[in-house]
């Protein structure tokens, strides 16, 4: 019997108002997609973050692509290691097709839903900050 077998066999035998916690639970539950790499349902988007952060691998990769070094990522998130962004670039590799319509769909304002943004946003949105210009991390507060 496969667990997905057993599971249905378990579940026939839940009131209904266990298999609503059942379900509430796992609709919650975090999913790891790869090493590192997590997406649950509600926190930034369901799109794959890194580890038990909000910072979505899009995001990370989208910096990456506009030049901005690991080490400049490390001193942006420094609640990252090295090895998060490790798995970030792993996971960001083997998904190519995500990350690029995530991109796309992501340019500009949405930025801001991040924990630090480079400074001026205006030249990150607008695609005028040229490759290698260093990148000026300011902590934003929401009230």
């Amino acid at each position: 019997m496969t667990a997905i077998e057993e599971a249905r066999t378990v579940t026939a035998k839940l009131s209904p108002e266990e298999r609503q916690s059942l379900f509430e639970w796992l609709a919650t539950e975090p999913m790891g997609l790869a090493p590192g790499i997590y997406s649950t349902p509600g926190v930034g988007g369901g799109d794959a973050c890194v580890g038990g952060t909000r910072i979505a691998v899009w995001v990370l990769e989208s910096y990456r692509r506009d030049g901005m070094s690991d080490r400049d990522l490390l001193a942006a998130y420094p609640m990252l290691t090295l090895q998060e962004l490790a798995c970030a670039w792993a996971y960001a590799g083997a998904h190519p097709e995500e990350m690029n319509r995530l991109i796309r769909a992501g340019v500009g304002p949405h930025y801001l839903h991040i924990s630090y943004v480079s400074a001026p946003v205006s030249a990150l949105a607008s695609g005028t900050r040229k490759r290698g210009q260093p990148f000026r991390m300011t902590p934003i507060t929401f009230k």
